[in-house]
């Protein structure tokens, strides 16, 4: 359970209070689920099949939380690239330095 543990550690570190309340309830599941008798061949047939799934709330909010920092960087790289135009413009460079990298970030 220490790996397990260690890796909650890291998602507090870096990632938002609704995946790190996912990850804790998957733990809790993990701990709870623990001691109880194995499951058959059958069982987790039946239960793949019909789409249940222990881990898929927490994929999708991460899911959720990595199209949010894409869009958040997306932004920003825009930002930048407008900042930099401005600048340059502003100290008389009108020819700026590989416009078409500054485009192509965007």
């Amino acid at each position: 359970m220490i790996p397990v543990y260690a890796l909650l550690s890291r998602i507090r570190l870096s990632s938002s209070e609704p995946v790190l309340q996912t990850a804790e309830q998957i733990i809790k599941t993990i701990v709870n689920t623990y001691p109880q008798p194995n499951l058959t061949a059958d069982q987790i047939q039946f239960r793949a099949l019909n789409g249940q799934d222990p881990l898929r709330e927490f994929s999708d909010t991460c899911r959720a939380e990595l199209d949010w920092l894409q869009a958040t960087s997306v932004d920003s790289r825009r930002f930048y690239s407008s900042g930099l135009r401005i600048l340059l413009r502003r100290h008389g460079r009108q020819n700026e330095p590989d416009a078409s990298i500054l485009s192509a970030r965007t």
